[in-house]
């Protein structure tokens, strides 16, 4: 469960689920009786939903448990730790420029995770219970970002967490004088 690396064939085993719960309660920078935890910072959740579910049953504190998932959420996500109140479904959405290449994006489209989260909605997980975060933006997806953003409020969310300014192209060039002008770039 706990794993160095990153993606699917990067990720190299180093510890079962109950000893990252051992690691937790041992060290001194975590206090995980107050502290928040966050699951696959480096991977995803849904590579891992067996792991995440032992994880959960070993971490008896009440300290929230943010399950980072960028792929689309499902019944076996929501089966798995939707009963736990502790469990906060996590994901990142990046939005697509219309004009970027088809392969200058990642597999996951932001469409599929806006199903995914409308479908955790219906079954009855809390706003409170889903975490957002929007981003990275740049001159070339901006606009497309705002549409997210009132797109969420229609769903009845008050607030997503701005993961950053992207100076990357996303297979197209940035506009340096415009991301000065709207305060990105200094």
């Amino acid at each position: 469960f706990m794993t160095i690396g990153r993606g699917r064939k990067g990720l190299r085993r180093i510890g079962e689920p109950a000893e990252a719960v051992e690691f937790l309660e041992q060290s001194r920078l975590v206090k995980p009786e107050r502290d928040s935890v966050m699951l696959c910072a480096r991977s995803d959740g849904s590579m891992q939903i067996s792991e995440i579910t032992q994880f959960l049953h070993a971490f008896r504190h009440p300290s929230w448990v943010f399950v980072l998932h960028r792929a689309p959420f499902g019944r076996r996500q929501l089966e798995e730790w939707g009963d736990d109140e502790r469990v906060v479904f996590s994901t990142t959405i990046t939005p697509k420029p219309p004009e970027s290449g088809p392969d200058s994006w990642p597999p996951i489209k932001p469409e599929r995770q806006i199903e995914g989260i409308r479908f955790l909605l219906r079954e009855g997980i809390p706003h409170k219970r889903i975490s957002l975060m929007l981003g990275p933006f740049n001159t070339n997806n901006v606009e497309v970002g705002v549409e997210l953003i009132l797109r969420l409020g229609e769903m009845g969310f008050q607030f997503a967490t701005y993961r950053g300014c992207s100076v990357g192209n996303f297979g197209v060039a940035p506009d340096q004088d415009r991301l000065r002008k709207e305060g990105f770039l200094d």
